[in-house]
């Protein structure tokens, strides 16, 4: 009976101490979703941008046009507290003065053209209600869309 009682001893420590450095972080309100890649690559083969955009309960596939061409643009729809994180923000060099320009922008408010530049090494952009694109500065195309819905 000794043995039997010493062998459970030994095997409950030995279990605690391969749970222990084990910690399991509870799922928030926050992380709701899939992890998302965006790239502009597969439309605009000249361009480089890419995001990973946190919260995607969809993404939706639709098409844009101009005078000239059509393509294609992804709207993603995303819960609250998604993110965009910046992996590649495909800045333009300007050879004149040897600096870095941003070609993308977040979109916050089309009336007075309020935006965020999109550059290299920047935080990841929260966003809200009112952001809903990113778009190429110069021809003021949209190259992915957002939409946010309640959980």
């Amino acid at each position: 009976m000794r043995k039997y009682l010493a062998f459970v001893l030994v095997l409950v420590s030995v279990l605690c101490l391969f749970g222990c450095d084990k910690v399991e972080t509870p799922l928030t309100n926050d992380e709701m979703g899939t992890e998302e890649v965006f790239t502009t690559k597969g439309v605009w083969p000249d361009t480089s941008l890419q995001v990973k955009v946190s919260n995607v309960k969809e993404v939706k596939t639709g098409t844009n046009s101009n005078d000239m061409e059509t393509w294609e643009v992804k709207t993603f729809v995303v819960y609250p507290n998604a993110k965009v994180t910046v992996e590649n923000a495909d800045m333009i060099f300007n050879a004149d003065d040897g600096k870095k320009y941003p070609q993308w922008a977040v979109m916050i408010n089309p009336d007075n053209n309020e935006r965020i530049d999109i550059v290299d090494d920047m935080q990841p952009i929260q966003l809200t209600k009112d952001m809903r694109y990113i778009y190429h500065i110069e021809g003021t195309v949209a190259g992915i869309y957002f939409e946010m819905v309640e959980p």
